[in-house]
């Protein structure tokens, strides 16, 4: 070939990935493609045919320190773990139990309380977050501020937090900048 380019190894190896990036997708959608034209075809009288929806989001992240970024993720994470349990045991039990199906219960790990320790109004982080970021247009932002008041609302200390929430950590010396979110996949 004529029309030859030299290519660092890098390049090359940029290359390859690109290109099994691309076929792994093509593929991908090809399937789920075909998937759906069964699940349609099969279902034709139905109104509604049923179908495959992916759906992809970042999971969680188990580092030394997160960001509010990766916060939002986990907690997306923790709302979509509450949501699959409730499907899968709570009502798939209920329909076993109405067909007179025998079953033993399934034990599952709760976690509304994490839910709410990030997003309940008016302690939830989220909201206290959100609080801070107000007040912080009407004076200096104090980020010792805004930890102290997740501290206060869920780390055992105040009218408002009764023996601390048992999915926060707060950190052991008062001067660290930190707090442990106790997520179900880890801290």
């Amino acid at each position: 070939c004529p029309h030859r380019i030299q290519l660092l190894p890098q390049q090359v190896m940029d290359g390859i990935k690109a290109l099994i990036k691309f076929m792994y997708s093509e593929l991908f959608c090809w399937l789920v493609a075909k998937i759906n034209e069964a699940h349609a075809a099969a279902r034709l009288n139905e109104a509604s045919a049923a179908f495959i929806g992916i759906l992809d989001i970042f999971g969680f992240e188990i580092m030394k320190t997160n960001s509010f970024e990766q916060l939002c993720i986990n907690f997306a994470n923790e709302v979509l773990q509450k949501q699959f349990n409730e499907y899968i045991f709570v009502r798939e039990q209920e329909i076993y139990a109405r067909e007179g199906l025998d079953t033993r219960e399934i034990v599952f790990r709760d976690n509304q309380g994490l839910i709410d320790l990030i997003s309940k109004k008016p302690v939830g982080i989220l909201p206290i977050c959100e609080e801070h970021v107000m007040l912080s247009f009407k004076r200096d932002a104090d980020n010792m501020a805004l930890l102290n008041a997740m501290h206060k609302a869920h780390g055992g200390e105040g009218p408002k937090s009764v023996g601390g929430n048992e999915f926060y950590l707060k950190p052991r010396f008062t001067s660290d900048p930190n707090f442990t979110v106790k997520h179900f996949a880890g801290d």
